[in-house]
């Protein structure tokens, strides 16, 4: 690799798979992998290495979830973070996306900011460190499970905690390692995928890593607004760029909020909410209905997204007719209270809120 040279996707794996797994030991791992990722970084990753990354994570798994559903499930979530301080999007939009009838399925990695899924869903009294035989009887039940990655990859506990110098050197490098997760942090073998990203060369990367995967279908939202933002779903501020992928092909398109009959929000109104309670908080009202406007807007266009990502509408405003129609039936609130119940967490605290 100093060399410049390139691995075979085979080496790849085989490097990484040994780095994965100093890193959960913690023998020296951060450092190769700082190093493993440097040396990537500096000529350019080529698809056939961040594969072989995809093939080692794949492999990393300490436990396997084996789910099986008449209906398509997706796996959902994030690649990277918004270079705007965003709400929590894809963990409501999931529970909204399962509500409407979708099989959901999201394992979530907790990086290295804002805002960080596991705390919301802790906030709101579900449990995402289920075991593993907990976490399918929920799946099967609810057809939705959000789940923590550390369960069953043992090494991303580690590499969540990293602090500096690493977390400098990795902001410098990261590109292939979180195109990587992306794709392959799926312990559920779901074989659709929903996954926003921030940027447009790392999502087309995601895209091809998709397709080599051999996955189904992936729909791969790239947001943006004004003065430069750049958001990890699809936006309600400003045009998403599209990446469909196939078993035929990649398409890629634009869309608009106006597309969806949604009206276009301000950059003030979506960002970050800084107190854990009211995020919770918000994110009770905008499943029970009970909140209308941008943030609302954002969590139910993407629960649309991913209701198409799951083969589960036609079209993304079809989804977002549906889901404005589960909203008001009040089914979202009801899903998230049995996600609380089912995943051994403590319900009362999703009562308090719901008191509000």
């Amino acid at each position: 690799m100093e060399r410049g040279s390139r691995l075979r996707h085979s080496e790849a794996a085989s490097l990484f798979l040994d780095i994965l797994r100093a890193v959960e030991r913690g023998d020296g791992g951060l450092v190769k992998l700082v190093s493993f990722l440097s040396a990537l970084s500096a000529r350019g990753p080529g698809l056939n290495e961040v594969y072989g990354m995809c093939r080692a994570i794949l492999r990393s798994r300490a436990k396997r979830v084996n789910l099986s559903f008449k209906g398509e499930a997706v796996q959902v979530g994030r690649t990277d973070r918004s270079n705007i301080s965003l709400v929590n999007v894809t963990t409501p939009a999931a529970v909204l996306a399962s509500a409407a009838g979708g099989v959901v399925l999201k394992c979530s990695f907790k990086q290295w900011s804002e805002p960080n899924p596991l705390e919301l869903l802790e906030s709101l009294g579900v449990n995402p460190y289920m075991d593993p035989k907990r976490a399918v009887r929920a799946a099967k039940k609810l057809h939705l499970l959000i789940w923590s990655s550390s369960i069953s990859f043992k090494w991303s506990t580690r590499l969540a905690e990293v602090g500096e110098p690493y977390l400098e050197l990795l902001e410098y490098s990261k590109r292939p390692l979180l195109a990587a997760i992306s794709t392959s942090l799926n312990p559920f073998n779901a074989k659709r995928a929903f996954r926003g990203v921030p940027d447009l060369k790392l999502a087309r990367l995601v895209a091809n890593l998709f397709r080599k995967l051999r996955s189904k279908f992936a729909l791969i939202p790239v947001g943006s607004g004004p003065n430069g933002a750049a958001l990890n779903c699809l936006s309600n501020v400003g045009k998403t760029t599209i990446y469909e992928v196939s078993s035929k092909r990649i398409s890629r398109y634009d869309v608009e909020p106006e597309d969806f009959g949604l009206s276009r929000a301000r950059l003030e109104d979506v960002r970050h909410i800084e107190s854990r309670e009211l995020r919770a908080k918000v994110t009770v009202e905008i499943l029970a209905g009970l909140r209308k406007g941008p943030l609302r807007d954002l969590v139910l266009l993407n629960a649309a997204g991913i209701l198409y990502a799951a083969g589960k509408v036609k079209s993304i405003k079809d989804g977002c007719e549906l889901c404005t129609k589960v909203i008001s039936e009040g089914e979202p609130i009801k899903k998230l209270a049995s996600l609380a119940k089912t995943s051994g967490g403590d319900v009362n605290k999703l009562k308090l809120f719901m008191r509000y």
